[in-house]
């Protein structure tokens, strides 16, 4: 039986593929955002959003109100490189966190702040040496699905289209990923999120994959 906590651990198979990724095929990069704390705007703030996310479940008043005040304070850094639609979308999602917050809906909480790390990440430039906008991608259907389904009503129309959106996002860049056993895992994980997603909670499903 896969209840949603075993659907949550296959979505945390999501974005530790994301960061297996960068470790094989970027491990300069790895290890510089790893020793290296981000000094552009879209970069922290990503990072902050991401942090949110992650931590909505438990997170305090205090740690909330720092978040948010570090990224009101990169407003005008994250004018320039943002379009005005990107913007508007941006500022729509900070006023969603601060209600849900306002609220105590956590899930919510958690879905507005990953849908800010997405929009951050998917405006940074990127060359032919960067790490693809897919792995981003991908860390934010992990945190997203972990969001959606730590709601007491799961949104399960929502849980499909961030299944449906994993798997074009993997599709992009499975060609360029030659560990096997990556694939195999990753092709696993989208599987079981799917079957899950589309029974609603269901009475047997492939297992989760292992990370070895």
């Amino acid at each position: 039986m896969l209840s949603v906590k075993k659907i949550k651990e296959s979505a945390v198979g999501a974005f530790l593929v994301a960061a297996l990724f960068i470790g094989a095929a970027c491990p300069a990069m790895a290890a510089r955002s790893t020793t290296h704390p981000p000094t552009n705007a879209l970069s922290q703030a990503s990072e902050i959003a991401e942090q949110l996310s992650e931590n909505a479940p438990s997170i305090d008043a205090a740690t909330f109100n720092k978040a948010m005040s570090d990224i009101n304070a990169l407003d005008a850094r994250l004018a320039k490189p943002l379009s005005p639609d990107r913007k508007k979308t941006l500022d729509a999602l900070l006023t969603g966190i601060r209600s849900a917050w306002t609220a105590g809906d956590r899930s919510a909480l958690g879905v507005q702040a990953i849908e800010t790390y997405k929009v951050l990440q998917e405006a940074m430039p990127r060359g032919p040496k960067s790490v693809p906008v897919q792995v981003a991608q991908l860390d934010y259907v992990g945190f997203k699905i972990n969001a959606l389904l730590s709601s007491s009503s799961v949104n399960w129309t929502q849980v499909s289209e961030t299944v449906r959106e994993a798997s074009a996002w993997w599709a992009a860049i499975e060609p360029r990923t030659s560990d096997a056993t990556l694939k195999e895992a990753m092709n696993r994980t989208l599987l079981g999120m799917k079957e899950a997603a589309d029974q609603k909670n269901p009475s047997s499903c492939i297992s989760p994959p292992t990370w070895s």
